[in-house]
């Protein structure tokens, strides 16, 4: 959210400014993708251990899977 107040500070300083509703999405999925790139990378990690592709290292999964 801290994003968004600066986002918005920014934009009062602006003339032209964004609809509001896709700034608002473009902001919140922003937050989404950050906030589960972690669990995608320690997932995406798991499975390539399975499958051999990858070693599975327990400290590094736990790690990426934390940053969620």
């Amino acid at each position: 959210m801290i994003i968004w107040i600066v986002y918005q500070f920014y934009l009062s300083q602006m003339k032209e400014k964004l609809p509001i509703f896709s700034v608002f999405a473009l902001i919140i999925a922003l937050m989404i993708a950050l906030g589960w790139s972690g669990a995608t990378a320690a997932n995406t990690w798991d499975i390539l251990a399975y499958y051999g592709i990858s070693r599975l290292n327990v400290i590094s999964d736990q790690i990426a899977f934390g940053i969620l």
